[in-house]
């Protein structure tokens, strides 16, 4: 059952690949004729398919193809983030123990589900939040009632003043 998952999943991403998607555009659009025109005539054989024009297929892959580019170009900057803005792996990464978090807007909303989440993984978390924090996070975090703005003119004016 898990390698027929796995390939059924493997399947479904196919699309969505760019070493599948371009070489089929390439083909398409600089190809032999020859094969061009197989490549057609499997089009046309398909069920569901006999009536699509190349152009829509061209313009279908290029989406696919951009939609690919794009999926990898944000998965290599996740794992280059992860990894501590590294891109060889020096076999350590976040160390959430002894993190510290800033987050700012974490009163309500997305930051404070961010803030939730966090504040069992990492060492401390401050929030920083116009609104005044959520009385269950009184006890367990560090709260900030100010703007990004005051802060940075407090420590531009008064830098022994520590905000941690």
């Amino acid at each position: 059952m898990a390698a027929l998952q796995h390939a059924l999943s493997t399947i479904t991403r196919l699309p969505f690949e760019p070493l599948v998607t371009a070489p089929l555009l390439l083909v398409l659009l600089k190809g032999p004729e020859n094969v061009r025109e197989k490549l057609i005539g499997l089009l046309k054989t398909t069920p569901g398919l006999r009536n699509i024009e190349l152009n829509t297929v061209i313009s279908v892959l290029k989406g696919l193809l951009a939609y690919g580019v794009v999926s990898y170009t944000n998965s290599f900057f996740n794992n280059f983030a992860l990894n501590r803005f590294r891109l060889t792996k020096d076999g350590t990464s976040w160390n959430w123990p002894n993190e510290i978090v800033l987050i700012t807007g974490g009163s309500s909303g997305f930051g404070k589900l961010m803030t939730e989440k966090l504040a069992s993984k990492v060492k401390k978390v401050v929030v920083l939040d116009v609104q005044s924090p959520p009385k269950e996070f009184e006890n367990s975090m560090s709260c900030c009632s100010s703007s990004i703005k005051r802060l940075i003119l407090i420590k531009t004016f008064r830098p022994k003043n520590r905000l941690l």
